[in-house]
Order: structure tokens, then sequence, then C-alpha cells
């Protein structure tokens, strides 16, 4: 795997953190784009793990500077796996694929704390061959 891996976090951050945990358990860095900015003890939680950066968007700004990041990490990635909770995200980005070919999607469902990754046809998908890590 030669990419760039990041996940929007817009709904919750438990199944993103497990995620993003268990993909840096590999040795591979994961950038987690966060919609807001939670209590200081949970940044200072979330925040204290090697090979995760946290970056914490304010809502507002949400969309334009996802859409920045998205658009500047593909320029500098051979491919980026990008992993969405929202479906409206999902649209928004799909419009970059025509730009930028590199750029692989999947949704990312959390339910409890645990987190289930999907195609964009709600498939069921192994995270682990997506990434190309098996």
């Amino acid at each position: 795997m030669t990419g760039k891996i990041v996940i929007v976090s817009e709904a919750g951050w438990q199944g993103a953190r497990e995620l993003a945990i268990e993909i840096s358990e590999r040795s591979i860095e994961v950038i987690n784009l966060i919609k807001g900015r939670p209590d200081k003890d949970v940044i200072n939680m979330i925040t204290k793990r090697r090979g995760i950066k946290n970056i914490f968007i304010p809502q507002r700004l949400f969309s334009v500077i996802l859409f920045q990041y998205i658009i500047r990490y593909s320029f500098f990635s051979k491919i980026l796996f990008v992993f969405l909770t929202k479906e409206k995200t999902e649209k928004m980005l799909s419009k970059l694929k025509g730009i930028s070919k590199n750029i692989r999607l999947a949704r990312l469902r959390e339910e409890k704390g645990h987190f289930t990754v999907f195609d964009l046809n709600m498939n069921k998908l192994d995270y682990k061959k997506f990434l190309g890590t098996v």
C-alpha cells in the first residue's frame, strides 16, 4: 500500500478512532478529519496515539476545509483512501473522482463504538483488502 488514509469523522468519533487504531497498529499513518471540537478531555484521549493525526475542523467551515484537504492529499498521494461517515459528504467527494482518479471512497458506519466498512453500494467490505494490506 503506497497511499494515504483519511477518515472523515462527522457523526461520532469512537468508530473512526477504532478503525484508525487498527490501521495504525499495522504501522500505517492515518489522518482523521473531525468535524467540530470535542471537550478537552476527549481531545487528550483521542490524540495520544502514534501514527494517528487528528485534525479538528470547525463545523461551519467543515465542507470547505475538508474539500481542500482531500484535493491536497489527492495530488500528493499515489492513492488516497477516504473513509466517510455521511452520504452527503460521499456525494461531494465523488465529484472529485473526475478531477483526481486516485481517490478511493468507502463508507464507515459506527455502532456502539465499533465500526463496519462498506463500499459505496453499501456492501460490507474488508478494509484490509480495500487498502491492499492483506
